[in-house]
């Protein structure tokens, strides 16, 4: 489905976990498999350890070294590339600029939840969706879109160039290490077809996502670079960040279709609420088949009974996904030097990181949780955690 098949090992705590992550592996990358919202940052993300009162001993900076005015011109140029759909955040309703496409018209049981959340005074608006308007759009999340509606980086970017601009591709072509003096990439080394090949070029973007672009780097020692490549302050695959998302499953009123459209919905109330940093919470788009929550690397108990049991899983799964419609909340968690992208390989030569989540961001979390379930009341709201 377009997801790596590269099995990622977690060493946190001494124990190794093989996994299969939802990151891209094809044209596109990770961004072929997103769910499509697009959302800036707000002002206050700019100036981050001012949002957190207890940090401890999180790296979080006091400042970034750009501002969000100073990104904003970029944010409009993204937005109009990636023929972004919504409408104005009633909480900062100058970001949209008229320039966003209309949104396509809501389901009736989104509709009913927007209608209700308004009603609540909340602020919900049509989410800010990176796709064309096309029927039976599902919103996909995580896995290819077979309608071609999705405003990825490989249609939006790639084809283009491909296309328009004389540039080219090597598939089934995997970068080992980065080359380099001491001031300058000399070549990238790959394996083509069992073949190693070295690729020379006068400039060299290494775009690999959290993971994989600090392993290559961490992978590209030499002489002059002992720790790695650009790992003069030790500080390459450190502060990884990986987010706390949980689902909200709410039963409409509303019967709908589950073919529909669903991923329709984003408030951020609870963005910044009582002195305190939390998060979004915005339309999930439909629930995955049961085999996306079987299809792990290496499962525990739990899971190989689950797969014993699969025949009445789908069955009760599917009679969950098709009622509800989902809402997610996504909090940032804090960055913390010792989860980090390890240097070393692992088993079969892949990424290794490590992560803890800590006390802080746990309690964040369950706080926010506690906001938006309160929010929903009196729908009856089933959680799942992440």
């Amino acid at each position: 489905g377009g997801r790596n098949p590269e099995v990622v090992e977690d060493a946190t705590e001494g124990r190794d976990q093989r996994i299969i992550t939802d990151l891209g592996a094809g044209v596109g990358g990770s961004s072929a498999l997103y769910g499509m919202i697009l959302e800036r940052f707000f002002p206050c993300d700019f100036t981050p350890r001012a949002n957190f009162q207890d940090a401890g001993d999180s790296t979080v900076p006091e400042a970034w070294p750009i501002s969000y005015e100073q990104l904003k011109p970029w944010y409009v140029k993204a937005e109009k590339l990636y023929r972004v759909r919504g409408a104005a955040d009633p909480l900062r309703p100058d970001d949209a600029e008229g320039h966003l496409l209309a949104p396509p018209k809501m389901i009736d049981a989104n509709q009913e939840i927007f209608d209700f959340l308004r009603a609540r005074g909340l602020n919900p608006y049509p989410a800010h969706l990176a796709c064309e308007d096309v029927p039976g759009c599902m919103g996909c999340n995580a896995s290819l879109c077979p309608k071609d509606c999705r405003n990825d980086a490989g249609r939006i970017c790639v084809r283009p160039a491909l296309r328009d601009h004389g540039a080219e591709m090597l598939s089934e072509c995997r970068a080992v290490r980065l080359e380099a003096g001491r001031t300058q990439v000399e070549k990238l080394i790959c394996v083509r077809r069992g073949k190693t090949i070295a690729l020379r070029a006068k400039v060299f973007v290494v775009a690999g996502g959290a993971l994989f672009t600090p392993a290559l780097l961490l992978n590209s020692s030499s002489a002059e670079w002992p720790e790695g490549l650009a790992n003069r302050s030790g500080m390459v695959g450190r502060n990884l960040m990986r987010h706390l998302a949980n689902l909200h499953l709410v039963t409409p009123q509303t019967p709908f279709p589950f073919q529909e459209r669903l991923k329709e919905i984003a408030f951020n109330d609870f963005y910044s609420s009582g002195g305190r940093k939390y998060g979004t919470v915005q339309s999930f788009g439909p629930l995955p088949p049961v085999q996306r929550v079987l299809n792990r690397a290496e499962p525990g108990v739990r899971l190989k009974l689950l797969r014993i049991g699969r025949p009445v899983g789908e069955f009760l799964w599917d009679r969950v996904r098709m009622r509800r419609l989902a809402l997610a909340t996504i909090m940032e968690d804090l960055p913390y030097a010792e989860n980090r992208v390890l240097p070393e390989h692992g088993a079969d030569g892949g990424v290794r990181f490590q992560y803890t989540l800590h006390e802080n961001d746990l309690r964040r979390a369950k706080e926010f949780e506690t906001e938006v379930v309160q929010a929903l009341r009196p729908y009856p709201v089933m959680t799942m955690r992440g």
